[in-house]
């Protein structure tokens, strides 16, 4: 699949919102996150298990567990790399990647 005209699209708006950013709001200082539970279920579907996905891409289960929890950014590589595992397509990396968390 070629995912690079939706990544490089979809990427300036995840540089914006996740690399430690922080938004001015009325006021109100914000740090935006995305909701990775869509991702975590087709990890689960798939896989069974984080610890399984993680051996599949060759990451450290505390790798996973840090981009799922929104501690560390992924790469576009990443990105990429998980969409081809997951069976994700193109049309769907926004649901899977790009969904702001409701807080």
């Amino acid at each position: 699949m070629n995912y690079g005209i939706e990544l490089t699209f979809n990427r300036c708006y995840y540089l914006y919102a996740v690399q430690n950013i922080e938004l001015n709001k009325g006021g109100v200082i914000m740090r935006v996150f995305f909701d990775y539970s869509k991702l975590k279920g087709r990890i689960v579907e798939k896989f069974g298990t984080q610890d399984k996905f993680a051996s599949k891409i060759k990451l450290t289960s505390k790798t996973i567990s840090n981009k799922l929890n929104n501690k560390t950014a992924f790469s576009d590589k990443e990105i990429m790399q998980w969409c081809e595992v997951l069976d994700i397509s193109n049309d769907e990396i926004n649901k899977y990647f790009f969904t702001p968390k409701v807080q």
